[in-house]
């Protein structure tokens, strides 16, 4: 992380991660490293029978974070209910 990144808890389960000054690919490869590293972990050694997933919405805008992060919110839920890994989309807002 840079210095200008901002991440916190976002929910119960949840984490925010604001990359400003980032274009949407570098964003992109950003969360495929994170994905990768989280899939290396054997998480089970650690606890028995600890599962951890990783689901990610990634938005893309240069106005209001508010509106930011309602549309990082709609990603990540999409990407949740479609199992997939990741989401992502630039949008002018």
């Amino acid at each position: 992380m840079r210095e200008v990144d901002v991440i916190a808890r976002f929910g119960g389960e949840d984490f925010l991660v604001l990359l400003p000054e980032t274009e949407l690919t570098a964003a992109v490869e950003c969360f495929y490293r994170l994905l990768r590293k989280t899939s290396d972990v054997h998480w089970g050694t650690m606890k028995d029978r600890l599962n951890v997933t990783f689901s990610c919405g990634i938005a893309s805008t240069l106005t209001h974070p508010c509106k930011l992060l309602g549309l990082y919110c709609i990603l990540l839920i999409t990407a949740s209910i479609q199992l997939t890994k990741m989401v992502a989309i630039e949008s002018p807002l």
